[in-house]
């Protein structure tokens, strides 16, 4: 076509749009097939990636950025090819006996395509071994089958008449069928803690310049023991000891807390005291293993549990099993007795905790929806590539086939040349999953390790899918007879 149109006095500039506005048609074509299959997949992406997807397209911005990925991708896919073909002389074109453009190009572009996607394929089975690692990581704490009632804040009394009501209130929902146990704190797993000591807490005897920061809580005495805390050191908070009546008398740390006040061992902060408040020297009765306060992205924070018998925030009742309308309405009923005036208000401990990696969670959905879609492009591109030097080979296989070239030859001379391809861009993609993923995980203070299978499976994978490709072309090819391929020339 471009010879023809060149005789006929056509010049590059003119072939070079023409070609280009080819390109542009492909990609608006693309482009509306790309609207539909959103518009048909809104559903499903909605509900994985957790928001309105058509309020997101009904936008200004949005239109704007996809008019740019237009022009953009027309100009990156159609400029070479317009600008090589139009170029072409008469005499080089005519029955297609033009030498054809040098395949480094072609090889660059694949190699890169493959890259990108065992790219892709290692960061999302890192990001998931990173999501697996935390949701099944131990707290350090107990928070399953814990519902947690907002404690009340109008109408509560003084404080005996408010200790008084908090402990009848436990004692009548202990009789409740499905609640094992019922405990009271000031802080709630997975929120920050209001409670914060800066610049005066230290050892009793130590200078003012060791002073730390900790975050301090009342819980009652049923609290350490309810949510399974390891107790390393010492002791929990025991109501026959009247020195855990005395609020202020006696504190549990975990080992942060130990640590920062300058104790080499938690057998060592046993019995200590510390400088602690104003005029207060409490005395470290026992030291708790570290917890998961928060989600993995933080360390483990210094905390100073102090005893008390009616802390005011919030009430946990540990469950035999979840809530049934009935038990719901029955401790409703129980609540209004008790704090009148006060709003029923309850979660579940482990869904509030998990909140916290609601952000993770929808990052790793969308990196594999996306992960995936790299995936079946790049075999489809591989297809693509496979079946063009298949047809660019027909007759010269048609000749192995007669000359007693059995499949595996076929298969190898399909694939020889993307291998090399596959395995350059292995070589180039290790260290940039490593790179990539190594900085994602900084951000976490728990985190996995890199392992050698992290790096090999998504090669591997890719290698499955090329040799998908090679079989699905193999046989199609090798099915042709040679008698019909030889005569075409």
């Amino acid at each position: 076509e471009v010879g023809i149109r060149k005789v006929y006095w056509a010049n590059s500039t003119q072939l070079f749009y023409q070609l280009l506005m080819e390109t542009l048609m492909i990609n608006i074509f693309a482009l509306m097939a790309a609207c539909f299959l959103i518009y048909i997949a809104q559903p499903f992406i909605t509900d994985l990636l957790v928001f309105n997807l058509m309020g997101k397209l009904n936008t200004v911005h949005f239109w704007l950025f996809l008019l740019l990925t237009l022009v953009s991708g027309t100009l990156i896919s159609g400029v070479y090819p317009a600008f090589y073909i139009s170029r072409f002389k008469p005499k080089n074109t005519r029955f297609n006996n033009f030498q054809k453009p040098q395949p480094s190009l072609r090889k660059v572009l694949v190699t890169v395509q493959f890259a990108c996607s065992i790219i892709a394929i290692g960061c999302t089975i890192i990001l998931y071994s990173q999501m697996r690692f935390m949701q099944q990581k131990h707290l350090g704490i107990d928070i399953n089958k814990t519902m947690v009632i907002n404690g009340p804040n109008i109408n509560i009394g003084n404080d005996s008449i408010y200790n008084s009501r908090l402990a009848t209130f436990k004692t009548e929902v202990l009789k409740m069928p499905n609640v094992n146990q019922v405990t009271a704190a000031n802080f709630i797993p997975g929120k920050e803690i209001r409670g914060k000591a800066t610049g005066y807490v230290r050892r009793l005897g130590s200078s003012e310049d060791q002073a730390g920061s900790y975050a301090f809580t009342k819980v009652d005495f049923d609290f350490i023991s309810n949510f399974k805390f390891n107790l390393i050191a010492g002791r929990a908070f025991d109501e026959s000891f009247t020195s855990d009546l005395e609020f202020g008398q006696a504190i549990i740390v975990n080992e942060k807390a130990s640590e920062l006040l300058g104790f080499s061992s938690p057998e060592q902060a046993i019995g200590e005291k510390i400088i602690y408040r104003i005029n207060s020297q409490p005395t470290i009765v026992g030291v708790v293993e570290n917890f998961h306060q928060y989600s993995m992205d933080r360390a483990y924070q210094p905390i100073i549990f102090e005893a008390s018998g009616a802390p005011e925030n919030y009430y946990y009742l540990k469950l035999a099993d979840d809530m049934n309308h009935g038990s719901l309405l029955n401790l409703k009923s129980m609540w209004a007795e008790f704090f009148p005036g006060n709003p029923f208000s309850y979660f579940y401990l482990g869904q509030y905790y998990n909140r916290q990696y609601k952000r993770d969670d929808l990052f790793m959905k969308a990196f594999s929806l996306f992960s995936l879609l790299s995936i079946i492009v790049a075999a489809m591109g591989f297809f693509g590539l496979i079946y063009y030097t298949a047809s660019s080979k027909i007759q010269e296989i048609g000749i192995r086939k007669i000359l007693g070239a059995e499949r595996l030859d076929v298969s190898i001379l399909l694939s020889q040349g993307f291998l090399i391809n596959l395995g350059v861009a292995a070589i180039i993609s290790l260290p940039l999953i490593y790179y990539i993923s190594s900085n994602w995980l900084l951000d976490y203070a728990f985190k996995i390790d890199l392992v050698w299978w992290m790096f090999v499976l998504p090669i591997l994978f890719l290698f499955l899918i090329a040799g998908l490709v090679v079989t699905v072309q193999t046989i199609r090819t090798f099915s042709i007879n040679p008698s019909i391929t030889l005569k075409e020339n």
